[in-house]
């Protein structure tokens, strides 16, 4: 069992959803968690995919299956949520063999879900007798952060008309 990031290296993507609201997605290449963990990948390894900071909601996130896996035994299924808080807070216990690309996975019900301090949304292989040794999912988050903000106040706005 390992921990392995994928934040160290490229860019996760991002875009506003709506104002405030921020979509970010990162695509996980099995074969590439596999090797960065030094070894096949088994039951309870867990992949940061996502970087969440402080003081954030996130109102939804979940995993597509972009390419099917391969080289699974029938009983692969993936966590997503919060190592150490709740990690199944977003996908709980998905069986990934048996979907098709393109697929999602269902949603969990514990959503939104808030970030006091930054953490990271985890991908953990929650079961495999064999674990896939290739394919790619691609996992998505939508979060809003609510930290304090300064604001302009009305003096500040009378001398910049």
């Amino acid at each position: 069992m390992g921990t392995v990031t994928t934040l160290s290296g490229g860019a996760q993507t991002g875009r506003t959803a709506a104002p405030g609201m921020i979509y970010t997605e990162r695509l996980v290449d099995i074969a590439t968690w596999a090797a960065a963990e030094g070894a096949p990948l088994v039951a309870a390894d867990i992949l940061e995919v996502i970087r969440i900071p402080a003081e954030s909601i996130v109102w939804g996130a979940g995993i597509e299956e972009v390419s099917p896996l391969v080289g699974e035994s029938a009983d692969t299924r993936f966590l997503l949520g919060v190592t150490g808080v709740d990690v199944d807070a977003f996908v709980a216990s998905w069986d990934a063999t048996a979907a098709a690309a393109g697929a999602y996975a269902p949603a969990a019900t514990t959503v939104p879900v808030m970030f006091a301090t930054a953490d990271t949304i985890d991908l953990e292989l929650d079961a495999a007798t064999t674990a896939p040794t290739a394919g790619a999912l691609r996992v998505w988050a939508v979060y809003t952060n609510v930290g304090g903000r300064v604001l302009a106040n009305e003096v500040d706005r009378d001398q910049l008309a």
